[in-house]
């Protein structure tokens, strides 16, 4: 509903919560570093798990 709305997502979260997240960097750059970053921790979670 809220992004129906085309509200931003941070309302369900507070006024606290939405002050800290517009401190992280939000680049396109970020964003594709940390999302390689996390799908490589994952990676080597299930080949341990796996091994």
């Amino acid at each position: 509903m809220i992004a129906k709305q085309k509200k931003p997502h941070t309302i369900i979260l507070g006024e606290d919560a939405e002050q800290k997240i517009k401190s992280i960097s939000f680049s396109n750059n970020t964003v594709k570093r940390r999302i390689d970053e996390i799908a490589a921790d994952i990676k080597s979670q299930i080949i341990n798990k796996v091994k």
